[in-house]
């Protein structure tokens, strides 16, 4: 219930089953980039995503960037803190 359904070639998809959820926790506030996609400067956030692999970006002035690879099954509900760490 509550997800968007597709049809095509006569099948029935429920869109909501192939998505992942992302929960996105920076103590320190920087620009995220999802798959290259830009998300704004953050300190936390929500965002459904397709099942499958993901690329995080994180990057802030002053600070070494954060490039993670995360990887979701239908369904699945991941919460990621990222630290940024100052440079010298």
């Amino acid at each position: 219930a509550g997800g968007l359904l597709l049809f095509r070639r006569g099948i029935v998809q429920d869109r909501a089953g192939r998505e992942a959820t992302l929960q996105l926790i920076l103590p320190t506030p920087g620009d995220v980039s999802i798959d290259g996609v830009a998300k704004g400067q953050r300190s936390r956030m929500q965002e459904k995503l397709r099942a499958g692999a993901h690329f995080i970006r994180i990057e802030r002035d002053g600070y070494a960037p954060i490039d993670t690879n995360i990887t979701f099954v239908a369904g699945e509900t991941k919460r990621l803190t990222l630290t940024l760490v100052a440079r010298p």
